[in-house]
């Protein structure tokens, strides 16, 4: 019959008999003809398969396709391309899955993408739910999808929709271990924090596969100029929490092989030592455990909240403990923690032993009301706790100044041995806060005799309400290495400035009404300016004072006082000088340095003539002249002194 014949046949749609007559032919005879003419009837058979819904009955028809490639020849290669494309054609949704891809590959507004995420996750649920599941061709494109839906869509989503996101994306069968599986386990330990216990990252993990965290990839620490976690590392302080959360008496393996992992690519990170400590906590080692916090919480940054949590349910003393759940309070921004929620019970138990009604009732109704919010049913604890609470007793407003207080005594405790150093207050200033909200908060700037100027915050140390500017504190320091230390604690001290800086000495030439200060001018002709009301001096007035200078930002003159002239005199040095003139009652001077200055006759303790000389006490003034604009440098004089020995020689 031959090549045209089976042709003819095909384009005439008589595509049984032509695969009848393709048979033969190269039963008959084996070449590239018979066999191209058998492969297109082949494909032409497979497509009226898909039109008719028939998919099934197309896999022996491809498989026969494959046999014959080989025999092609130069049409070999474009066979091979037509049965690649064929052969995904015929899996189940492969057109449903190309038409979904597209849309989301074409589409550039986000919210349009968001939509299309979701009917795709619904037809992946709807294939998924079929007896044969989703086709393992379309696997990896499938898991693609699905997680830029998962990552999209984050907390929006219902915990339940997440977890079957989760389960439809464990029965796929993609390549392991790979980036886009990597980007799944980052996705779902960010979603713990939203979902927190209703989520177990230990269920997922146990699914996902030990082995894919064993690799160079999940250990390598992200290089950018912000410090990150590798995501070994994230995995490992994830799995940690629940196990804690979940009460194990002992770590699950997989924790303890990610510590393992971790302590030796890190051995040098701090935050291991945390991990360490946490992981003592579930082996019981409570002693242990207890000092190794113990050691670590003075170095934790702000706002972390929860190892005082844990560090209060290893104590036993109940003042520390009570004072370790105010600590976690205050430093956790995020109140709808689950462990914040955990330790409202016994913080209300422990104000109530000390107490403190108001404040263990408002405790009581803050976790009534997160409870509710969250759908958790109230703790027989609750009522037991709320019946202990005296009739009438008004809940507190703001529990966050009490926290503070009641914090201070654990603090004290952690930072025994701190180093403490009297500082002075010199100033309150706008300090802009970035975390955990940007916002503005005072703060005060403090200076010790040997350190920098540095910032505390006068509510969460403990400085004294009202102005503290000129008191001196005694200022413990969290020592941080390859940085200035940080000032976490505030005693206050009966010491005055002057007790700790050196006193300076200066004359008040006038009042400048524009700044609201007077001006003092030094021994050392330096210019300052002191803050104050017209009336609080008088020019010509002696000041002793202790000074504080910032470059480029502003002085500080404080614990000023009116002093007597021959104190303040005898810090001024004497200059020698020669009388140039005496004329109409006044005595003019030039210095050896030659400053010329004036003064009346009458301030000489003997009479002057023209060529004398002088032993003066005074300052250099410098001022503009009003006419010229020329700087001129003036000596003033303040007292004329004794000629000493080597003039009188």
């Amino acid at each position: 019959m031959g090549f045209k014949e089976v042709m003819n046949l095909r384009q005439a749609g008589n595509l049984d008999e032509a695969l009848t007559v393709a048979k033969a032919d190269l039963e008959q005879e084996v070449n590239q003809w018979s066999a191209s003419a058998l492969f297109w009837v082949l494909r032409d058979l497979v497509y009226r398969n898909i039109k008719e819904g028939k998919n099934n009955e197309s896999e022996p028809l491809l498989r026969e396709m494959q046999r014959i490639i080989p025999d092609m020849g130069a049409t070999a290669v474009m066979a091979q391309d037509t049965l690649s494309a064929l052969e995904k054609e015929v899996v189940p949704h492969y057109i449903e899955l190309s038409q979904i891809a597209e849309g989301l590959r074409t589409e550039r507004n986000k919210y349009k993408v968001w939509t299309k995420l979701g009917e795709a996750y619904k037809a992946f649920k709807a294939w998924d739910a079929e007896e044969a599941g989703i086709d393992p061709r379309l696997h990896e494109q499938v898991a693609s999808i699905l997680t830029n839906y998962v990552d999209q869509k984050g907390s929006m989503l219902p915990v339940e929709e997440f977890r079957t996101a989760l389960d439809i994306y464990l029965r796929l069968t993609n390549e392991r271990p790979s980036r886009l599986h990597d980007k799944m386990l980052k996705i779902v330990l960010k979603a713990k924090n939203d979902y927190m216990r209703k989520l177990s990252v230990h269920d997922f993990f146990e699914r996902w596969g030990m082995g894919n965290l064993d690799t160079e990839y999940a250990w390598q620490r992200p290089m950018n100029k912000h410090y990150q976690k590798s995501l070994g590392e994230l995995t490992l302080h994830t799995l940690v929490l629940e196990d804690l959360d979940l009460g194990h008496e002992n770590p699950a393996p997989e924790t303890v092989f990610l510590f393992e992992k971790a302590s030796e690519l890190f051995p040098e990170d701090p935050d291991l030592e945390l991990t360490r400590a946490r992981l003592l906590t579930l082996e019981d080692r409570r002693e242990e455990a207890l000092r190794l916090y113990e050691e670590l919480l003075p170095g934790l940054s702000a706002y972390t909240g929860r190892p005082w949590y844990e560090y209060a349910l290893l104590g036993k003393d109940k003042g520390l403990r009570l004072s370790a759940f105010a600590k976690a309070l205050k430093e956790e921004p995020d109140e709808y923690q689950d462990y914040i929620l955990d330790l409202r019970l016994p913080f209300a138990e422990a104000l109530i032993d000390e107490g403190l009604y108001s404040a263990a009732l408002r405790e009581l109704k803050i976790y009534a009301q997160i409870s509710f919010e969250k759908g958790k049913e109230l703790l027989p604890e609750y009522e037991r706790l709320l019946a202990l609470i005296p009739e009438g007793t008004e809940a507190d407003e703001n529990n966050r100044d009490r926290y503070i207080d009641l914090s201070r005594p654990v603090m004290l405790h952690i930072f025994r041995d701190a180093p403490t150093v009297p500082m002075v207050v010199l100033d309150v200033v706008a300090y802009q806060s970035k975390y955990p909200v940007k916002a503005v908060v005072p703060m005060l700037k403090i200076k010790g005799l040997e350190s920098d100027f540095l910032f505390i915050s006068a509510k969460e140390s403990g400085i004294l309400p009202g102005d503290n500017r000129g008191k001196v504190y005694d200022i413990t320091l969290r020592e941080r290495p390859g940085k200035s230390p940080r000032p976490v604690l505030a005693t206050p001290t009966d010491l005055d400035p002057r007790d700790l800086f050196p006193v300076e000495y200066g004359f008040i030439t006038g009042y400048n009404p524009e700044a609201f200060a007077y001006h003092v001018i030094n021994p050392k002709s330096n210019h300052h300016y002191l803050p104050g009301k017209p009336g609080d001096y008088e020019p010509g007035t002696y000041v002793s004072y202790v000074h504080f200078y910032e470059k480029g930002v502003r002085e500080y003159l404080l614990s000023t006082r009116p002093e007597a002239e021959e104190v303040a005199l005898a810090a001024f040095p004497v200059v020698s000088a020669v009388v140039a003139q005496v004329y109409d009652g006044k005595v003019y001077i030039v210095t050896d340095d030659g400053h010329q200055g004036s003064f009346d006759v009458s301030r000489a303790p003997f009479e002057l003539t023209q060529g004398d000389t002088l032993a003066l006490r005074g300052f250099i003034f410098k001022k503009k002249d009003k006419y010229s604009g020329d700087r001129q440098e003036v000596f003033v004089t303040l007292a004329i002194e004794p000629l000493p020995p080597d003039l009188l020689a």
